[in-house]
């Protein structure tokens, strides 16, 4: 029979392994989301590639920061 301090040994150690686990979960998460992310970036790249020199397009902008204005220059560009 495993003894007392063997049984709290393996609580932790389970305890852990859950938690790890957890863990390793989010990270996978996260990488599928940045691979989604690159893809459409590569296939945005690609799409405005195609486009003749002269196609005026919109460009994304930085989210309104309250401190600095609208995006990191502080106002209008």
């Amino acid at each position: 029979m495993a003894s007392e301090s063997q049984k709290e040994a393996f609580v932790e150690l389970q305890g852990r392994l859950v938690e790890t686990n957890a863990k390793l979960k989010q990270v996978s998460q996260q990488l599928l989301g940045k691979e989604r992310e690159k893809r459409r970036a590569v296939i945005t790249g690609q799409e405005l590639e195609e486009l003749p020199a002269d196609t005026r397009t919109f460009r994304a902008i930085e989210p309104r920061r309250p401190d600095r204005g609208i995006g990191h220059g502080g106002g209008r560009r």
